[in-house]
């Protein structure tokens, strides 16, 4: 079995509110087999690939109404294509 732990990553990092206690802070644990992490990884992928695609001058993601691309100066607005 494999064991999945997420925690907000502002305790990690110390950023946390000092009244705050633990159990009041976003926590998310889970146990699954490891085909059943094969398949969450599989779905992960299949996500981030359907994913908005990277600008071709940039690289950086474009929205579904255009995106202005700083290596055009901000003068061209580039389509999703």
């Amino acid at each position: 079995r494999l064991v999945l732990i997420a925690h907000d990553l502002a305790v990690e990092m110390g950023e946390a509110e000092d009244d705050e206690d633990d159990s009041d802070l976003p926590a998310f644990s889970c146990r699954f087999t490891r085909e059943q992490a094969r398949t969450l990884s599989n779905s992960c992928a299949d996500a981030v690939a359907g994913g908005r695609p990277d600008c071709m001058l940039c690289h950086r993601p474009i929205d579904p109404e255009g995106h202005m691309c700083p290596r055009a100066n901000g003068y061209q607005k580039l389509p999703q294509t």
